[in-house]
């Protein structure tokens, strides 16, 4: 996951920015939901 973070350079360049922060958590909420519910089923 750490290595999906590096991969983003333009997102980590505003991440103090408070919409942008929630904007990539939730990009990663719906990139990893498949797995989870996989992983849940």
């Amino acid at each position: 996951m750490f290595k999906f973070l590096q991969h983003q350079p333009m997102m980590l360049q505003c991440r103090n920015n408070l919409a942008c922060a929630a904007l990539f958590l939730i990009y990663i909420f719906l990139k990893f939901l498949p797995l989870f519910l996989k992983f849940l089923i």
